[in-house]
């Protein structure tokens, strides 16, 4: 999920009327009065049309409201008005990203990051922005940036971990997902995470008890009851197996590869059944 910015920012030449509505707008805007906060913010600009943070705010705001082609212009006016200024380059990647334009967003981050190389926002948008496009090198290059930046932030972790775990670097993902879990002990993702590096290892017994941490923290999560299945089927536990790939296909109907491992499980057992029902009367 990329991350938005208002922000409370007065750069030199700003009336001080200007920022006062804009200031207040931000008040609002985080209280989640909206409305209120539109009203301030458009009152800023009103004032001062070169009021680039207020400028970008009320853009991040349309953006909340799911009118990212509006919430575009805003952006390039806060940018046109104080080109310099990263967060209106951040936010202006997200509406990009929002109306599908992958690279432009990439390059509005860039842009953000050429302004405030530390831009916290940017690092994390620009290494999300890479991985949805494809380039995995350079998202995990981005995302080892946003953490170096930021060793706390657990969902640049937890997403470097997802990447490394997709490009078999198992070793990688096992280091980033301990790193998350020791910051988020709860996070039901990471564990399923690890669960699935470990059954990616054939370390079926760890894998299992991964799962289960996750499944504690989130009982529904269906890839959390599909990993620890797999598990208990490499170990033999198949009733378990097919009790948890249940849970999963009844919580994510349309988790395909949980509903075909059931319907396998399923058969099998049923096979097994027959077989011994033959069995035992001769048949």
């Amino acid at each position: 999920m990329s991350q938005w910015n208002s922000d409370g920012a007065a750069f030199p030449g700003y009336s001080q009327q200007s920022v006062e509505h804009n200031n207040r707008g931000l008040f609002e805007h985080m209280a989640g009065r909206l409305d209120e906060a539109a009203r301030e913010y458009q009152a800023a600009i009103e004032l001062d049309s070169h009021n680039a943070a207020a400028l970008s705010n009320y853009g991040f705001l349309l953006g909340q409201q799911g009118r990212h082609s509006d919430a575009l212009l805003w952006h390039e006016r806060a940018i046109a008005a104080q080109p310099g200024y990263a967060l209106a380059h951040n936010n202006l990647g997200n509406s990009r990203l929002a109306l599908g334009d992958c690279d432009g967003a990439i390059a509005a981050y860039r842009s953000a990051l050429a302004c405030e190389s530390s831009h916290r926002s940017a690092l994390l948008n620009l290494a999300q922005a890479l991985h949805v496009s494809g380039d995995l090198a350079g998202a995990a290059a981005a995302y080892d940036d946003v953490v170096q930046a930021d060793p706390n932030n657990t969902e640049a972790l937890f997403a470097a971990a997802v990447l490394a775990a997709s490009t078999a670097n198992l070793a990688r993902a096992a280091d980033l997902l301990q790193r998350l879990l020791f910051l988020a002990p709860t996070h039901a993702e990471g564990w399923a995470t690890l669960g699935f590096v470990c059954l990616a290892r054939r370390d079926y017994a760890s894998a299992a008890e991964h799962c289960g941490r996750a499944i504690q923290f989130a009982p529904t999560n269906p890839r959390a009851r599909y990993n620890l299945a797999l598990a208990l089927l490499a170990t033999g536990d198949v009733r378990s197996a097919e009790e948890h790939l249940a849970i999963a296909v009844q919580s994510k109907p349309e988790f395909e590869e949980a509903a075909r491992a059931l319907a396998a499980v399923r058969q099998a057992s049923n096979g097994a059944v027959l077989h011994r029902t033959k069995a035992k009367y001769g048949e």
